[in-house]
């Protein structure tokens, strides 16, 4: 590691001399050592590791009074001190360690813990290729170490000093070389691509076998990111006036829908509406109401009192398609919601086969819905696994963003309907399902 580290041997020898001199240190001394280091001696042990142990395992996971868990540090420090790691014995024992334990008996805790590390500079941060999950499977985890300690040895070789200008950019410059360099430790592949393998494998795992059957077929086609199809920008025309719209400021409605003359504009500019009375409220125009939802969930836009407004995201997508056709493409299938665990089967399902009916797409996409839990009410208000009602309504709420949006079309009549991806449709969501695949996951405990 960064410094040569005691051997579990070195360890043993300095608890005996400690628990000569203060047997109540040593044996917290001990008890922090052994969840440290598993009994394996310090070989695996970073700064970042100490700091998690010290400012979030040993407050949130040790039940003990606040003034045991400062003993705890303290003693543990005088143990890493007898031992050689002067540096590690300093942060034991330091003001930022006694402030994130107090910190945690406030219910302050854990973002005073976020900001020391982060302020530490071996926390490693998000890059273009990577952003960090709340919950890691082994190869990420082996990833964040080796990051973590990656950044430890620059900061103690000054290539990188926290609190410096622009080391934020150094830091991300060191862990991104760092992920994208082959490592033996991950059998000959670079951390970034241990990493995504990992998460590929988790997310294709899932409570269905018939999902994972289905996302097996396409899940080749997933390793690299898709090239920006030709006819992005012509597909993509209604969000990009959607959005130009927003840069002049779109009225809103008191209850914010969009104004009624927006609306009016927007419909007739895409033929959405066929019906003979006037239009009052986007209510009346699924695929505007839709858009406007999707731009909103994407943080394109923005509201502001009773107008919306364009954000940085969607002033960046108006600049350069290929960002906005990827936004909406990851758009696709983020959140844990009905509409987008129906994206994430609705969408292979055609890749693989085609035009397919609706029929028989909702007779597919029931029981994997169901298997991966999703239910719905009886007339009894029961709750029951989804059928091929339920499934139906999430179908027909994802076309109403993908069609509008040159993705999917529609094929039949009212009594026999059918639907195809088109081109921009199958390489969008090739590239949304890559982003979802690959995506960090996250703990809603955490």
């Amino acid at each position: 590691m960064v410094t040569m580290q005691p051997t579990v041997r070195d360890l043993d020898t300095a608890l005996e001399t400690l628990r000569s001199e203060d047997p109540k240190a040593a044996q917290s001394a001990d008890s922090a050592v052994q969840w440290l280091t598993a009994g394996e001696g310090f070989d695996g042990v970073t700064q970042h590791a100490l700091q998690d142990f010290l400012w979030y395992t040993l407050p949130k996971k040790f039940l003990a009074s606040v003034e045991t868990q400062l003993e705890v540090a303290d003693a543990l420090g005088r143990l890493l001190e007898m031992v050689g790691l002067s540096r590690y014995a300093a942060i034991s024992r330091s003001e930022t360690t006694r402030d994130c334990i107090k910190a945690w008996d406030k219910d302050e805790g854990l973002p005073a813990y976020r900001r020391a590390q982060k302020g530490s500079g071996v926390e490693p941060p998000d890059t273009e290729e990577l952003a960090w999950g709340t919950y890691f499977g082994l190869q990420e985890n082996a990833a964040l170490s080796g990051a973590a300690a990656a950044l430890e040895m620059a900061i103690l070789a000054g290539d990188l000093e926290p609190g410096a200008p622009g080391w934020t950019k150094r830091q991300k410059e060191i862990t991104r070389a760092w992920l994208t360099t082959s490592n033996a430790a991950f059998e000959g592949k670079t951390p970034l691509e241990a990493v995504h393998a990992e998460r590929v494998e988790d997310w294709l795992r899932g409570r269905s076998d018939a999902r994972r059957s289905l996302l097996e077929r396409i899940a080749a086609r997933l390793a690299e990111p898709m090239a920006v199809p030709e006819d992005a920008e012509k597909s993509l025309e209604p969000l990009r006036w959607f959005l130009s719209a927003a840069e002049q400021e779109i009225p809103l409605t008191q209850k914010h829908n969009l104004g009624r003359a927006f609306v009016q504009e927007a419909a007739a500019r895409y033929d959405w509406w066929d019906f003979f009375h006037r239009l009052t409220t986007e209510l009346e125009v699924p695929y505007l109401r839709k858009l406007h939802h999707f731009a909103r969930r994407l943080k394109l836009v923005r509201r502001k009192g009773r107008k919306l407004l364009l954000a940085p995201a969607g002033r960046r997508g108006l600049k350069d398609i290929e960002t906005l056709w990827r936004t909406v493409a990851r758009g696709l299938f983020v959140g844990e919601d009905f509409e987008y665990a129906v994206a994430e089967v609705l969408f292979p399902l055609l890749i693989t086969e085609g035009e397919i009916p609706t029929d028989d797409i909702e007779a597919r996409l029931a029981p994997i819905l169901a298997e991966q839990g999703w239910s719905t009410r009886d007339e009894w208000g029961n709750s029951v696994p989804i059928d091929e009602r339920g499934a139906a309504r999430g179908m027909w709420d994802v076309t109403k963003i993908a069609v509008p949006l040159g993705m999917m079309s529609k094929g039949g009549d009212w009594q026999d309907r059918s639907l195809e991806l088109t081109h921009f449709g199958v390489a969008t969501g090739l590239e949304g399902l890559r982003a979802r695949s690959v995506a960090p996951r996250r703990n809603i405990f955490a």
